[in-house]
């Protein structure tokens, strides 16, 4: 995952600036990883603007740090059809991809 940058205004109202910044949510965060961990297949459902992402990542912040997982999150709301959505993901998951050799576990 990208650090995220620290907003010069503590009320941040987009996107997802880091735990800190995460307010509440605390049980849902834990079920949404204990979900996660356990390959559960999770739907949410919410009027726009309600955190969903903002939740989203900070459960994929909290399995990263806690155990080791690598995330990949795409927000397929702009695609068009099928290769539009393949496309997306495909860079997604090669940006993730994008890591130093030293963390992949290459020798030098």
């Amino acid at each position: 995952m990208i650090p995220a940058m620290k907003p010069a205004n503590p009320f941040v109202l987009s996107g997802f600036c880091g735990p800190e910044y995460f307010c509440d949510r605390v049980s849902e965060t834990a079920e949404l990883c204990r979900a996660l961990e356990n390959d559960g297949n999770v739907t949410l459902l919410a009027p726009r603007r309600y955190g969903k992402t903002g939740l989203v990542m900070n459960a994929f912040h909290h399995l990263t740090q806690a155990g080791g997982w690598d995330t990949v999150y795409i927000d397929i709301f702009g695609t068009q059809d099928l290769s539009d959505f393949t496309r997306t993901l495909a860079n997604a998951v090669v940006g993730r991809l994008d890591i130093p050799l030293e963390k992949a576990g290459a020798s030098s």
